[in-house]
């Protein structure tokens, strides 16, 4: 069966009470016991920041299922009347986006949502699913003077409780929620299965240490054994009965012992029981009132106390009483609803409604030893009446006989996805009609109607971001690699996605670049050509590919990524090094930071591929040491450049007296750097180099290719006061790929003398022209050129002096390294292996095609 788990009861404010925790760990279950069973978890969007939250609740789970996001309009609360029409629409949207999933059973972990909150639950209103519920209880729907006095409150629980009888099935969390289903709501007694509860492997009868013992004790004003309730302090709870019975306790018994009711409590409650402990003989230090605790707070405590007690009168489950029992406390508790089943001994049970019934049980747990060790002997065999595997298998189990039954068939699509959105287009412009909706929202009603029109061409989108280039093409290494792969992107147009190239702005989201491309491949003869580059609408199942880098956007964006990561988009990001961080001296300030910062981004994404082995091992342990809870699902690869210059979308152009620069050049020994001029490439080391070998008198000439950088304003205010500048020393700031690829050709040599790269480019590029290298003997650039470079080692100018000499030696003696040895890839392949590592399916659909 392909089952869907509606889990919005772990992303609104019941993931902070035991709607959450039941519906998380029940879920987490499923998901381990699924056999041969799919199982998709569904979240909402209106919940957007729990969404990553709510994945990693799932733990290791989360491998092993699928997670959809759905899309609403919000708010939607229910008991604001302005919210109507947007709750109609979102209960559409959630509803189609189910229907969509071809689910065989739909299980809801809470149908009573939304009152106050952006929930979305229902049943049966544009699709039919078999659809399964969990029933908690029905305390307001029976105690309705107590738990919903307004009538609006009333109305929305009611409509609540229609909406969960249009169930088909119903797993009750106890015997006792089971019975009140049945006789409340006219459950059919065969359709209602009582799949019990469990705790957390965080309660156990690990002992707290005298460290953490006292310091929660101090915390907490706890200076005496205590007897210990845990929940909250609405009417049912009984906790003024509580009070008075422990107030009638003998003086003896009071003055050694405390009284602790742990929980969240709200402000209004605390003033009500500080009211009800002043009526008593109790003293102020005789009650302990605390504010809301962690679990592991919670754990101490149960550990700690001398006894629990569960004075309720009604409960669905009594999840804490079995808590207690887990973590070696002695529970008593009331003879009511469904405690007695939890606790499972008739001599720890009192009758909530008599104060001396609960005194007496009181007096007995706390000064009797004897019958506080029945009560513990007997907590140990009950917990392991309760296992979240069990109720897991039981809910399996209780599916599958309906399914062999017949009662659950395989789901059947009447309707394709292009008729659902139809209809769902109908639906909401019935809905938009209503005249008290304003403008601006009747323009998310739009923009919502126009992407429920199906797409031209149905493949998922491959969104590539330019954003650099699209701003201007500012020569540089990665501008060189991101020309050179979209080439090839876009000329494959058969594959499992659609290429589209996209941009964005620090003042606009992502667009298409529809402009821009057609100009690159000339489809548009004016460069002015008034083109509309729409916004981009990704959906579930596209990637998204970051192969430019511009830290700005992504700094500015990093809601876009989150929320469409949320939906289901896949995000990638290239990174070509973490120089400014391995490296930060040679960086400015602000570099160092924005960096940083786009570092952060990406590590919250699914993966980063490096251009080099090298990177992507840095990368991995930057990951590891700086989120560590990520590094398990964050996806590092790396793929390496390609060297052919041609094959990308070159830029041409040659300078002015660029023909009798390359003249001299290739007359002579000359000794070619490539590379933007910064303080890590190392340029003032080759200039402090060439000065000592030409006062040795030797005949050598020096071309720099690269823009200036920064943090090397005074080297290049030398190079071009340089007395031998124009003669033996070229720089040239910004050269065309076709100006480059003939310098290469008439160089003798490459100095590749950074001291770190990402990947090395220029020695491919060097490689591909047989152009021999002498390189900085670094990790990646013994990873590119293997044994094809002369490699040198030191920071000073005589370091590299010397190696230069030497290399002049074995030059002369053939014996200097070939790098024509050094093994390059084209840019299609370097193309491919990204693609790959991204959309491993790219090319097989291509094929098939």
């Amino acid at each position: 069966m392909r089952i869907v788990i509606d889990l919005q009861g772990i992303q609104n404010d019941s993931r902070f009470r035991g709607i959450g925790r039941y519906s998380i760990a029940f879920a987490k279950a499923l998901i381990r016991h699924r056999g041969h069973h799919e199982i998709i978890v569904l979240l909402s969007d209106l919940f957007p920041e729990s969404i990553e939250q709510a994945k990693q609740s799932l733990g290791e789970e989360a491998q092993h299922c699928s997670i959809k996001v759905w899309s609403g309009i919000g708010p939607t609360a229910y008991l604001d009347s302005r919210n109507n029409w947007r709750r109609q629409v979102s209960e559409l949207l959630r509803e189609a986006f189910i229907e969509n999933l071809k689910p065989d059973v739909l299980l809801i972990s809470s149908v009573v949502e939304g009152g106050a909150d952006n929930a979305i639950i229902t049943i049966g209103k544009f699709t039919k699913v078999f659809t399964s519920a969990i029933l908690y209880d029905l305390i307001p729907l029976i105690y309705k003077k107590e738990y919903l006095p307004h009538p609006t409150s009333l109305a929305w629980y009611e409509e609540r409780v229609n909406e969960l009888k249009k169930a088909d099935f119903w797993f009750a969390i106890s015997e006792s929620s089971r019975t009140e289903g049945i006789q409340h709501l006219g459950l059919r007694e065969d359709r209602v299965v009582n799949i019990s509860a469990a705790i957390g492997e965080e309660f156990n009868i690990d002992t707290v240490s005298n460290e953490i013992g006292v310091a929660i004790k101090q915390k907490l004003q706890i200076t005496k054994p205590f007897l210990m309730y845990s929940g909250a302090f609405d009417p049912r709870k009984n906790i003024e009965r509580l009070i008075e019975a422990y107030d009638r306790l003998p003086e003896e018994i009071k003055r050694s012992h405390q009284l602790v009711l742990a929980g969240g409590i709200k402000d209004w409650q605390k003033e009500s029981i500080k009211k009800k402990i002043l009526s008593t003989s109790l003293n102020r230090d005789d009650v302990i009132i605390t504010d809301r605790i962690s679990d592991e707070e919670l754990s101490s405590l149960y550990r700690m106390c001398k006894a629990y007690i569960l004075p309720t009168y009604h409960e669905g489950f009594g999840l804490t009483a079995l808590e207690a029992m887990a973590c070696g406390a002695p529970v008593i508790g009331s003879n009511a609803s469904s405690v007695p089943e939890v606790i499972g001994l008739d001599k720890a049970l009192f009758d909530p409604f008599s104060v001396k019934d609960m005194t007496e049980k009181i007096r007995l747990v706390l000064s009797n030893q004897t019958y506080r060790d029945e009560l513990l002997e007997h907590g140990s065999r009950q917990v392991k009446n309760f296992s979240w595997n069990l109720t897991a298998i039981r809910a399996l189990e209780a599916l599958s006989a309906l399914q062999e039954n017949g009662t659950i068939k395989p789901f059947e699509l009447i309707r394709s996805s292009d008729e659902i959105n139809q209809e769902l287009f109908r639906r909401v412009t019935e809905i938009s009609k209503d005249e008290s909706i304003e403008s601006a929202d009747l323009k998310i009603v739009a923009n919502i109607l126009s992407q429920l029109q199906p797409r031209q061409d149905p493949r998922p989108r491959l969104y590539i971001d330019i954003s650099e280039l699209h701003e201007r093409d500012s020569k540089s290494g990665i501008q060189r690699v991101v020309r050179s792969i979209i080439h090839y992107l876009l000329k494959w147009t058969s594959g499992s996605h659609r290429v589209e190239l996209v941009y964005a702005t620090e003042f606009q989201t992502f667009k298409l670049a529809t402009g821009f491309v057609n100009r690159l491949l000339d489809s548009v003869q004016n460069e002015d050509a008034d083109i509309q580059d729409d916004v981009i609408c990704p959906q579930d199942g596209d990637i998204f590919l970051g192969l430019d880098f511009q830290d700005r956007i992504a700094i500015t964006h990093e809601e876009f990524y989150d929320y469409f990561r949320s939906l289901g988009i896949k995000f990638y990001f290239v990174v070509y090094d973490l120089l400014p961080i391995s490296l930060k001296s040679t960086f400015s300030e602000e570099v160092v930071e924005n960096y940083s910062n786009w570092l952060r981004i990406v590590a919250k994404q699914d993966g980063a591929i490096c251009i080099s082995r090298t990177v992507a091992n840095e990368l991995q342990q930057w990951v590891e040491q700086h989120y560590p809870d990520r590094a398990r699902s964050f996806k590092v690869d790396w793929f390496h450049l390609g060297a052919d210059i041609q094959s990308s979308i070159p830029t041409t152009g040659i300078p002015l007296n660029g023909q009798e620069a390359l003249e001299l050049i290739s007359a002579g020994k000359t000794f070619l750097t490539v590379g933007t001029m910064e303080p890590r490439k190392c340029h003032e080391q080759i200039l402090d180099a060439f000065d000592q070998l030409w006062n040795e008198g030797q005949q050598v000439s020096l071309v720099i290719v690269g823009r200036h950088g920064w943090l090397t304003e005074r080297l290049a205010t030398r190079m071009t006061t340089h007395e031998k500048y124009g003669s033996s020393l070229f720089w040239y700031e910004v050269a065309s790929d076709e100006f480059l690829e003939k310098i290469y050709e008439a160089s003798s040599c490459l100095i590749a003398a950074s001291q770190a790269e990402g990947f090395g480019l220029p020695l491919i590029e060097a490689a591909q022209h047989g152009l021999p290298i002498i390189a900085r003997d670094i990790p990646v650039f013994r990873e590119v050129a293997q044994d094809g470079a002369f490699y040198f080692a030191g920071n000073d100018a005589d370091s590299l002096a010397t190696a230069i000499k030497n290399w002049l030696i074995l030059k002369q003696e053939n014996q200097i390294p070939e790098s024509k040895t050094i093994k390059w890839q084209s840019w299609e392949q370097s193309s491919k292996q990204l693609l790959n590592k991204i959309a491993p399916d790219f090319f097989k659909v291509s094929a098939q095609t």
